[in-house]
C-alpha cells in the first residue's frame, strides 16, 4: 500500500508541474497558425461534404467527398511552382470504374504515396451489402492525373456482409493498409481487422501495336487527297489508353517528307485522328488525310505509330504508297545485267539476265499499260508480268513499277522494277527487280530481289509526252 501511495503522489506531482508549464508557457500550447490556402471542388454542390477524408505526400493532396449520393468521388490537387496560391483548380476527379457511386461512399477514406492513390468504398457489395472495396489510381506517365483511371481494385479475401472493408486506409510506396472495423474475427462479431497489400503491378513497358495500315487511293495522282489509316491496339501489350498515333511519309532514301501527330481529341486532317476524334479507347482506328500535292510523285513508306497512356511507344508500321503524275513520262527498257548469287533468294544462282519491258499510262486511266519480261536461265527464273498496278518517275530521271506476274507460267508473284535513266552512280543506266509475295506468301518474302544493278548492254529511257 506503501508504494502505491508513492506511485500515486509521483504521478501527482508530475500532473503539477505539468499543468505549471502549460500556464507559465501559453505561447507553446495555444499557438495558432493559419491555412496557406483553402482547396475547393470546382464543381461543388450542395451537401457533397467535399473535405470528409484527406491525405497529402509531398506536393499532392487527395480530398474525399462524400455527401451527395451521386457524387461521390475523390479531388486531386497539386501543389503548383508557385505555391499554394491563387486560384487552383483540381488535377482531376478520381472515380470507380464500376460506377458504383451512389451506395458504396466510394471516398470516404484516402491515401496517398507519391504518385499513387488509395480510395477506400467502405459499403460497396463485392463480398455481400457493405462489404467494401478500396481503388488504387496510379498517375499515368503521360497526361498526369486527369488521365488517371484505377489500376486495381482492392477486396477481403473473406469480405463478409457489413465488414465496412475501406472505412479506413493507409499507403506508402507500395504497401496498403485498408481497415475493415466490423469484420467478424473467429466467434467475435466486429472485432475489426486490418488488410496489408503489396501493390507490385505488372510493369506496363510496351508499346501498342499498329496494324492494317493502309493508303488509298493506292497509287495516287499527285491532284488526289490520300488516307493513310491503322488499327493501333493497347489490349495485348498492357492493356492501357491509346493516347496519340503519329505517322511519317518517308521517300525512297528514308527521309522523312511528312508528318503529324494526333492527340487527345483531335480532328484536323493532317493528324492521325480516331474515328470519333477523341483518344480515349484501348484500341483506336486512326486516319489522316494527306492534301493533293503534299508528295511529289514518288514511291514512299507510309507509317504509322501508336503511344500509350503511360507513355509507352510502338514500333512503325508502314506500307508502300506510290503516287505519280499521269500526263508526265513513261518508261522503256531493255538489256542484261549480271545477277549475282545473292539476289537468287532460293537457288544461290548467278550469272547474266536479260530484261525488257515498258510501262506507261494512257489517257484517262489511272493504272499504267505495259508488260515486263524478265529471263535469268542460271537460275531457272522466267518471269512475265500479267497487269500493271502503278508507275512512279521521278526527277532523277528514275522510274519504277509495281505489278503481278508468273515464274515460268505458273506460280503467281508480285513484282516492282527500279530502271534509272543514266542517273545511277554517276550517271549509268541500271535495272532493279524484285519477286515477292509469290504463291500467297507475305509481301517481305522474296523469291528473287536485285537492287539496281549497271546494265552491261542495252538502255533504259523515260519519256517525256
Amino acid at each position: 500500500m506503501g508504494r502505491m501511495k508513492t506511485i500515486l503522489q509521483k504521478n501527482f506531482s508530475f500532473l503539477i508541474w505539468a499543468v505549471m508549464l502549460a500556464l507559465l508557457s501559453p505561447g507553446l500550447v495555444h499557438a495558432q497558425v493559419n491555412e496557406d490556402f483553402k482547396l475547393l471542388a470546382s464543381d461543388g454542390a450542395a451537401d457533397d461534404k467535399f473535405g470528409w477524408s484527406v491525405a497529402v505526400s509531398g506536393d499532392t493532396a487527395v480530398v474525399g467527398a462524400l455527401g451527395n449520393p451521386n457524387r461521390f468521388r475523390a479531388y486531386v490537387f497539386v501543389k503548383p511552382a508557385t505555391g499554394w496560391s491563387g486560384t487552383l483548380n483540381e488535377a482531376a476527379n478520381l472515380f470507380a470504374s464500376d460506377a458504383a457511386t451512389t451506395t458504396t461512399e466510394f471516398g470516404f477514406s484516402v491515401a496517398v504515396s507519391g504518385d499513387t492513390a488509395l480510395v477506400g468504398a467502405r459499403l460497396d457489395d463485392d463480398g455481400g451489402s457493405g462489404s467494401g472495396s478500396a481503388y488504387v489510381f496510379v498517375k499515368p506517365a503521360l497526361g498526369g492525373w486527369v488521365d488517371a483511371v484505377e489500376d486495381a481494385k482492392l477486396l477481403a479475401s473473406d469480405g463478409a456482409v457489413l465488414d465496412n472493408f475501406g472505412v479506413s486506409v493507409a499507403l506508402d510506396g507500395d504497401t496498403a493498409v485498408v481497415g475493415a472495423y466490423l469484420d467478424d474475427v473467429r466467434v467475435i462479431t466486429d472485432a475489426g481487422s486490418a488488410y496489408v497489400f503489396d501493390l507490385v503491378f505488372d510493369s506496363d513497358s510496351d508499346g501498342p501495336i499498329t496494324s492494317n495500315v493502309l493508303a488509298g487511293p493506292n497509287p495516287a495522282a499527285v491532284s488526289e487527297s490520300i488516307t493513310l489509316s491503322a488499327h493501333i491496339d493497347d489490349a495485348t501489350t498492357g492493356g492501357a489508353t491509346i493516347a496519340s498515333a503519329d505517322f511519317e511519309i518517308r521517300d525512297g532514301d528514308a527521309n522523312v517528307v511528312l508528318s503529324g501527330t494526333g492527340s487527345g481529341t483531335c480532328s484536323d486532317s493532317q493528324l492521325p485522328c480516331p474515328d470519333d476524334t477523341a483518344f480515349d479507347q484501348v484500341d483506336e482506328d486512326v486516319a489522316v488525310t494527306i492534301d493533293p500535292g503534299d508528295l511529289t510523285p514518288g514511291v514512299y513508306n507510309a507509317c504509322v505509330r501508336g503511344t500509350d497512356a503511360p507513355g509507352n511507344v510502338g514500333a512503325y508500321e508502314c506500307t508502300l504508297l506510290a503516287v505519280y503524275d499521269p500526263s508526265a513520262w513513261f518508261v522503256t527498257g531493255g538489256g542484261f545485267v549480271n545477277s549475282p548469287s545473292a539476289a537468287d533468294v532460293v537457288n544461290g544462282a548467278a550469272g547474266p539476265a536479260r530484261f525488257g519491258f515498258v510501262s506507261k499510262y494512257l489517257p484517262g486511266r489511272s493504272i499504267p499499260d505495259g508488260n515486263l519480261e524478265f529471263q535469268f536461265q542460271a537460275g531457272s527464273l522466267n518471269f512475265k508480268s500479267t497487269s500493271m498496278d502503278w508507275l512512279v518517275v521521278s526527277g532523277e530521271p528514275r522510274g519504277r513499277f509495281q505489278g503481278t506476274g508468273t515464274i515460268n507460267g505458273s506460280t503467281v508473284c508480285k513484282f516492282v522494277v527500279d530502271a534509272w535513266d543514266g542517273s545511277f552512280n554517276g550517271g549509268v543506266d541500271a535495272f532493279g527487280l524484285r519477286l515477292f509475295a509469290c504463291g500467297g506468301a507475305a509481301a517481305d518474302v522474296h523469291r528473287y530481289n536485285l537492287p539496281a544493278t549497271q546494265l552491261t548492254r542495252g538502255s533504259i529511257i523515260i519519256h517525256t509526252r
